[in-house]
């Protein structure tokens, strides 16, 4: 994990970051500091977010509320793909308008068929003390599944969670926990949108607000080693910002 010039007023005009992993990413973004600067796409060549409503600023993360303010992306969804965020919520969670989609794609039934269930991918938190990642997959009847997996977690801590999807399955880990959660193995192919990711909202009923530090997603699904070695870097970029993941 590096910048050319590891000093915070480098990075705050930084185009550039350097994952120990090298490969196959799509977007990286460290959410803090200024809009502008979340939305920065620190991937050599990659395309920048675009903020959309108003999205909040703070020293060390980005403060979303639903399609009020987030990050819309460059980037479509992938049928094989890994991310990392970190996030918290201090809403109330009490129903849909207060729980919020930390990222995704998801936008309810396909409208080519309205019987099928769960396209697209999204990271979101469905009730209290839990939050789920899927990754819809269909077998080409009006028969489909989210396909997801859902881990426990203190949403007012700051929490850095993996999902990594390929055809085969969903594995969500609660990475600062420990824990996992899979689903799968599906003979059923994944089902994706024809949308782009989204940071801090989806495209579904999902509107409560959210804090993230970071998010980046990879077109690919990380093998142990990658998804270690990422890790590292993440956490040695938030550890001086006293944000604990």
């Amino acid at each position: 994990m590096r910048f050319r010039n590891q000093n915070a007023n480098v990075e705050a005009k930084a185009k550039v970051y350097y994952p120990t992993v090298a490969d196959g990413w799509d977007y990286w973004h460290f959410t803090n500091g200024s809009v502008e600067k979340a939305c920065r796409n620190l991937i050599k060549g990659g395309t920048n977010a675009a903020p959309i409503g108003a999205p909040t600023p703070e020293a060390n993360y980005l403060r979303c509320k639903g399609l009020a303010g987030y990050l819309q992306t460059a980037y479509l969804e992938q049928a094989e793909f890994t991310v990392y965020l970190v996030g918290r919520t201090t809403d109330t969670l009490v129903d849909n308008p207060t729980r919020p989609m930390f990222w995704g794609t998801f936008n309810g039934p396909a409208a080519s068929d309205p019987s099928a269930t769960s396209p697209g991918a999204s990271l979101y938190v469905p009730s209290a003390g839990n939050l789920t990642g899927g990754a819809g997959r269909n077998n080409g009847t009006p028969n489909g599944t989210a396909a997801s997996a859902t881990v426990s977690w203190t949403p007012t801590n700051w929490t850095l969670f993996s999902l990594r999807v390929d055809n085969a399955e969903t594995i969500l880990r609660n990475e600062s926990a420990g824990t996992e959660a899979r689903f799968g193995p599906s003979a059923w192919p994944r089902f994706i949108t024809s949308n782009m990711d989204r940071i801090g909202v989806s495209f579904g009923s999902y509107q409560g607000t959210c804090d993230i530090a970071m998010v980046s997603r990879a077109r690919l699904k990380h093998s142990e080693a990658q998804r270690m070695a990422t890790l590292a870097d993440i956490r040695r970029y938030m550890q001086p910002r006293d944000i604990a993941a």
